[in-house]
């Protein structure tokens, strides 16, 4: 980038105090406010993330988690000549990318992470198509039949159908709340550094409430802040967290139009990760290899030790393997890193590691079956997608190209409503759900149910889950500060220089990433941007080391 555009487009405040630069070329709002840097043309470049020439050919670079972020960074590590070396605690690569085949039927599955794909998040889009991975629609609420059930009524839409009355003054209630923010904001697209300050002016009026104290504020009634708690704007509600969570959250996601088309991966959306770990490219050291090649294909054992010293940084995994690296990359959750890893104090700064302390993970959970048949397709009356205020919380239905089989998510939940299920053992989960499917269906629908189920639920838990201890970051009310300092933790400037920590503490080689370490809450798209982030770190302090040698 040349000088007088670093100048031209240098600002204050982009993430808070700090100074960030940017290129006006590579901006792009729609990636988010607070991280305006378009990803695509630094990876689609054919040398890789090479802008800041790596001179430290087949050096080793420790990724700690094999899911997304971990996986996209050892990728673009190992297209520079880097060689990754990655450290997972569980039997499976993808983390919260996690598609499960039923044992009687593979070609059967469910997804019990992350299942759908925005077709706006273009980093994603990008490395989907650059190994087609095929795709096609989610069955979305009111994209597909639905069943709205609220306040004990029943309400069944088309799809594409217009909302009930009752709904839409929920939505128009919210457009009229939302609508001008974006439109401030929009004017402000070809102004960068004018947008930027807008959004923190924003931030600062918004980060200290929680998005059900701006819809009191903004004079809703209890009823209809009820309603937009249970169905939102009619496809999902925000009742189980809107307590604990910051309007921040939901004004992000609205002001960088992240959400819209959704998308299924055919066939598992485990496939992305995979493809980062098993998909061959031609590199200029390597020739022609893959991440799995290059970690003799497996996956190292857990870590269960982090030890920086002067000397370096030691990892230590679950069977004892001590291995010393210069760089290393830190993929699992906060919560994870707090309970699980023994890391030596002087691995972070104090401002990192209170960010780590602070950060909410927000409990999520699945209770999903495999019936012997998509009978729904037949019977489309019997049963539909299903959004309620009932603790089932939202049903799907999913068939698939080469199984009679169907699936049927009987309950996707989060924040508290997920809680009320832990109690009970999966056939008392499923027996509850099929309980409140007599109140919005009727005994006959469930009686169809009970006929086509096969005896393998899923029922998971992500707070229970060993090495995640929770779904996915939510920013709560008052911590804007630690969600700035987890994702500034290893950043970098466009023209390559580093950014500052908040104190004077080292650069010791250890950068965070993952999507609890991004802007967003749960979407592959920040763990792709995050994992990408801490490979530039990587490289930046590989060859500035080398340089001061």
């Amino acid at each position: 980038m040349k000088e007088q555009h670093i100048q031209e487009w240098q600002t204050k405040g982009l993430i808070s105090d700090k100074e960030v630069i940017f290129d006006v070329n590579t901006f792009n709002p729609n990636t988010f406010p607070e991280n305006p840097f378009d990803y695509i043309p630094l990876i689609a470049s054919k040398e890789g993330i090479d802008k800041l020439h790596p001179i430290n050919h087949g050096k080793e670079v420790a990724i700690i988690g094999a899911g997304c972020a971990g996986l996209c960074a050892a990728y673009e590590l190992m297209r520079v000549g880097l060689r990754p070396v990655v450290y997972e605690a569980s039997e499976r690569i993808g983390g919260r990318t996690y598609t499960h085949r039923f044992e009687k039927d593979p070609k059967a599955y469910t997804e019990i992470g992350a299942m759908r794909v925005p077709t706006f998040h273009d980093t994603i889009q990008w490395y989907m198509n650059r190994f087609g991975v095929r795709r096609r629609s989610f069955p979305s609420p009111l994209k597909v039949p639905t069943v709205i059930y609220f306040d004990r009524k029943r309400y069944d839409v088309p799809a594409g159908g217009e909302l009930p009355e009752e709904i839409q003054s929920v939505v128009q209630h919210w457009d009229a709340l939302i609508n001008p923010i974006m439109e401030s904001l929009d004017s402000l697209k070809d102004k960068p550094v004018e947008f930027s300050k807008k959004w923190q002016a924003l931030i600062k009026k918004y980060e200290h409430k929680s998005i059900y104290q701006v819809l009191h504020e903004a004079g809703w009634s209890k009823s209809l802040i009820d309603s937009f708690g249970s169905i939102g704007a009619g496809g999902a509600g925000f009742g189980p967290f809107y307590h604990q969570v910051s309007f921040t959250e939901p004004l992000r996601i609205m002001v960088a139009k992240w959400w819209g088309e959704v998308e299924e991966v055919i066939g598992g959306i485990e496939q992305i990760p995979l493809q980062f770990w098993d998909t061959e490219v031609e590199t200029d050291f390597w020739g022609k290899t893959s991440v799995k090649a290059l970690n003799y294909g497996q996956t190292r054992k857990g870590v269960v030790e982090i030890e920086t010293t002067e000397e370096g940084i030691y990892l230590t995994d679950a069977e004892g393997r001590l291995d010393k690296y210069e760089t290393v990359i830190v993929t699992c959750t906060p919560r994870n890193l707090e309970m699980s890893i023994k890391i030596n104090r002087p691995t972070f700064s104090e401002e990192v590691w209170n960010a780590i302390r602070n950060t909410y993970l927000i409990p999520g959970g699945r209770i999903c079956i495999r019936t012997k048949t998509a009978f729904w397709k037949k019977y489309p009356e019997l049963i539909s997608c299903t959004v309620t205020d009932e603790p089932l919380t939202h049903l799907y239905l999913f068939d698939f190209e080469d199984t009679q089989s169907g699936v049927i998510c009987l309950s996707y939940t989060l924040g508290i409503t997920a809680i009320k299920f832990d109690a009970f053992d999966d056939h008392g989960k499923v027996e509850n759900v099929l309980r409140e499917l007599e109140k919005i269906y009727s005994p006959e629908t469930v009686k169809m149910i009970r006929e086509q189920m096969v005896e393998e639920p899923v029922c998971f838990s992500w707070e229970e889950a060993p090495g995640y201890n929770g779904s996915f970051k939510m920013p709560v009310p008052g911590f804007n500060i630690d969600d700035v300092t987890l994702f500034s933790q290893g950043k970098f400037k466009s023209d390559g220089s580093k950014i500052s920590d908040y104190d004077t503490h080292p650069d010791v080689g250890v950068y965070l990433a993952g999507d609890c370490v991004g802007w967003s809450s749960g979407w592959i798209e920040t763990a792709l941007h995050t994992g990408i982030n801490s490979a530039l770190s990587v490289i930046y302090k590989l060859n500035r080391d080398q340089k001061e040698m």
